[in-house]
């Protein structure tokens, strides 16, 4: 029988093998700081809307309640819910719609993100539906530097009620 010679690594061999082990483990770490997840918004409108020309222009707020249906992991936790509130402003004119929200959902004291929504489909009246992009802004606490683009589907209810879903990617 043959015997086995035993393995000896080089100086080079052993450097390069901490060097992949060294891009492994930064790899896995940036992954850690990037995810994505899915956020169900439901929130009642209140709108101040004149018309000026051709168009109707409306100003306002919106409080609701979100809640995280699904997250590839932290600092989103699935079934994690906020009260939400944001300001909005709207234009419809025979050119199109136009729509921007700035909104800040509230875990918790220490723990807050905002988003900005933006949208050039659809319009504010009942039983329609527009999609539009969302960016997360800013965050603290748990959701400190934590940045990011989703995009969203919304369904105006009856009473100024709105249904939102938006698919979320983040990083830090």
């Amino acid at each position: 029988m043959g015997s086995v010679a035993p393995l000896r690594m080089t100086s080079y061999a052993l450097s390069r093998l901490a060097s992949a082990a060294a891009i492994l483990l930064a790899a896995a770490a940036a992954r850690a700081d990037e995810g994505s997840f899915d956020l169900l918004l439901v929130g009642q409108r209140n709108l101040t809307v004149i018309s000026v020309g051709d168009a109707t222009i409306s100003a306002g707020g919106a409080a609701g309640v979100a809640t995280i249906v699904r997250s590839s992991g932290a600092p989103f936790a699935a079934d994690a819910n906020a009260s939400v509130q944001c300001v909005n402003h709207s234009r419809k004119a025979p050119a199109g719609f136009e729509l921007e929200a700035d909104c800040v959902a509230l875990f918790s004291a220490e723990d807050t993100i905002d988003f900005h929504f933006t949208r050039r489909t659809g319009d504010l009246t009942a039983g329609t539906s527009g999609g539009g992009a969302e960016t997360l802004t800013d965050g603290t606490g748990r959701f400190a530097g934590v940045k990011g683009d989703c995009t969203y589907q919304v369904d105006n209810l009856a009473n100024h009620w709105n249904v939102t879903r938006s698919k979320c990617s983040w990083h830090r």
